[in-house]
């Protein structure tokens, strides 16, 4: 086995749950890999605060980073994004790619540009996950299906993993499942006056209960009915229910809420510290169509919240792996009855004088599973096994 000595890591988008991923794995390889060099590939057309950071710390510890200027969809500026990653990877010896459109562009260079490093590519959610047989999801599965035969693909939950060899039918030699990782040392049980102090930041009284989500407003995401369950929960003073959302689209959304409801909504945007919000919470909810394994879903179990949550595709496979407790919404395609379903679901909690958290000991489980240092370890010595 070649020692690694040089990366290329390629990621799209530069914001959400992926370039979070990319950035902590890009940091872990600073910290316990020096002799590593690393170079970046991004694309700045979906970009977020944390992006240009990320860039300058690659720069800084002597690798290149190359901005690709192209959408998550097929283009034409795909062509002269192939060229430069070409010109960029000529000195690596293996290849990290984050999501759809890294994986497709570097395993296709793989397969047809003799000299092109060996790739690993992580989808951090098939787009087909989701279910529906729309034209667009065939076509995506089509390309997964035919370019999941180059490299090793890396699933980040069963349910994901299931999908690579039986929907899109790839061979299971060429598939490896380490699991979505979460930073514990940063997301962890609320310490002391966090609760507190997390409540002043976001505006949200003291005795209330406190409601989040963290994602941005997207199909897969699935807000509206979220909302539109919320809307007379909200309303109702005597329940005195507050729901925060971290993410962009959270303005947008809020229009759905009846006015009564609006008051004890808060719409968050982007949140740096989002373990200060999660710490002011009493419980996460998500309501996706569809995931790999939500980062913000693993970040509110290991600071030890109550979760809501879907019964949908990287979602469901926490009960395989052994958290008891949440309260699971059957998803529905018909947004009037999965609302309906979802305050149902609520309800009980709500009426609960003391709201639960998450079971004794499934803290613990969390923080041993999802670990971020020995996940990106795992992944590391995958890239390691390639390395030409």
């Amino acid at each position: 086995m070649q020692k690694l000595q040089r990366l290329l890591v390629v990621a799209e988008p530069g914001r959400d749950g992926v370039f979070d991923y990319t950035a902590a794995f890009v940091d872990h390889l600073a910290r316990r890999h020096p002799e590593v060099a690393v170079d970046l590939a991004y694309s700045s057309r979906r970009s977020s605060p944390g992006l240009p950071g990320l860039v300058e710390r690659v720069r800084a510890r002597g690798g290149q980073a190359v901005d690709l200027q192209v959408g998550n969809a097929p283009e034409p500026r795909d062509f002269p994004a192939a060229l430069r990653l070409l010109r960029l990877a000529r000195h690596a010896q293996a290849v990290a790619a984050q999501s759809s459109k890294a994986g497709a562009l570097c395993r296709l260079l793989r397969l047809l540009c003799p000299g092109f490093p060996p790739v690993l590519y992580l989808p951090h959610a098939y787009y087909g996950l989701g279910g529906d047989l729309s034209r667009k999801t065939r076509f995506y599965n089509a390309v997964e299906a035919a370019l999941g035969r180059v490299g090793r693909t890396v699933t980040i939950s069963p349910d994901e993993r299931r999908f690579a060899l039986q929907t899109l039918r790839l061979p299971p030699e060429r598939v490896e499942m380490v699991l979505m990782n979460v930073d514990t040392a940063r997301y962890r049980p609320a310490p002391p006056g966090a609760r507190e102090r997390g409540r002043e930041r976001f505006g949200l009284p003291a005795g209330a209960r406190v409601l989040v989500t963290v994602g941005r407003h997207s199909a897969q995401k699935n807000y509206p009915p979220l909302y539109r369950a919320l809307g007379p929960l909200l309303a109702d003073p005597a329940r005195d229910l507050f729901f925060v959302h971290a993410g962009a689209g959270g303005e947008e959304l809020g229009r759905l809420l009846p006015e009564a409801a609006r008051p004890r909504f808060v719409a968050a945007g982007h949140v740096d510290q989002v373990e200060e919000l999660l710490w002011a919470a009493d419980a996460f909810i998500l309501t996706s169509r569809y995931e790999g394994l939500a980062l913000s879903v693993l970040s509110a179990l290991c600071c030890g919240l109550k979760l809501f949550l879907t019964r949908a595709p990287g979602n469901r496979c926490l009960a395989e792996l052994g958290f008891d407790g949440i309260g699971w919404i059957e998803p529905s395609s018909d947004e009037t009855e999965l609302a309906a379903r979802i305050g149902a679901v609520l309800r009980p909690w709500l009426e609960n004088p003391q709201p639960e958290g998450a079971p004794a000991g499934q803290v613990e489980r969390a923080r041993i599973l999802f670990d971020a240092e020995a996940r990106h370890e795992e992944v590391f010595h995958l890239l390691e096994g390639l390395a030409r």
